[in-house]
């Protein structure tokens, strides 16, 4: 692995132009490509926490995506939903399946509306569970091994991933706060602060390259010319980059 790895990097000293044009695209495909969505725009410490400044209303169209995944998963009631779906609803006078399916979806989650916003239900729709920010998440997990010092990493997994596609992530700090395993009602920590919304989110990086991305995008020249100097100082930038994926 390193030999091939030497042998690359000897071929990019001696060919910096190629290496500059290299450097352009990996950073354009990284900043913008939504294969990789979950490298340049993950979720990050404190996200999905802060309290909605009004609670979440389902309407029809949102509705429908969400009743969609569920008839794709093979709910046979959310198939018959969406293939009538603005037909009227024979068993609710005055009322079209959108119309009864978007009421029952605001019921089943009338608990929890206080806690989403549209990014929320848009992260749901297309993941089939709701975003969890780190500080949620290991809190949650803290919990988990306290209360099964046995658990496996499997099992915590697995706990974690079937209360994902449940419950959303303020509403899971929510009951966290109120374990008995957890003292942050005490303790306060920021976590908890911007969930009571007497603090907030600190700028959030989790939309950003990572660092050494950023350190190769902002050494790239804007001229559409390359002196010498510009592809020196590229090639350093690259290899130490290079270096950290060895």
């Amino acid at each position: 692995m390193n030999k091939y790895f030497s042998k690359f990097i000897q071929f990019m000293k001696q060919n910096k132009l190629l290496l500059v044009i290299l450097i352009i695209i990996v950073v354009f495909l990284l900043s913008k490509s939504r294969i990789i969505e979950g490298l340049t725009n993950s979720i990050g410490e404190y996200d999905y926490l802060a309290p909605p400044a009004t609670p979440y209303v389902f309407d029809n169209d949102t509705a429908k995506k969400i009743v969609a995944n569920d008839a794709a998963q093979g709910n046979t009631t959310s198939q018959t939903n969406l293939d009538n779906w603005d037909k009227p609803n024979p068993n609710v006078s005055g009322k079209t399946y959108a119309d009864t399916s978007t009421e029952g979806l605001n019921k089943w989650y009338a608990n929890f509306l206080k806690d989403i916003t549209q990014d929320d239900v848009d992260y749901f729709i297309a993941n089939g569970k709701w975003p969890w920010d780190n500080f949620v998440t290991n809190k949650y997990i803290d919990i988990l091994k306290k209360t099964n010092p046995n658990i496996t990493d499997n099992e915590l997994e697995q706990y974690k991933t079937n209360v994902e596609k449940m419950f959303p992530n303020r509403s899971v700090y929510g009951m966290i706060i109120t374990d008995k395993n957890n003292d942050d009602a005490t303790t306060k920590p920021v976590g908890y602060q911007i969930y009571m919304g007497t603090a907030q989110p600190p700028s959030s990086s989790s939309s950003t390259l990572p660092s050494s991305l950023s350190d190769l995008s902002s050494n790239i020249p804007s001229s559409s010319t390359v002196s010498p100097s510009d592809s020196d100082n590229l090639y350093g930038q690259c290899t130490k980059f290079c270096e950290k994926l060895k």
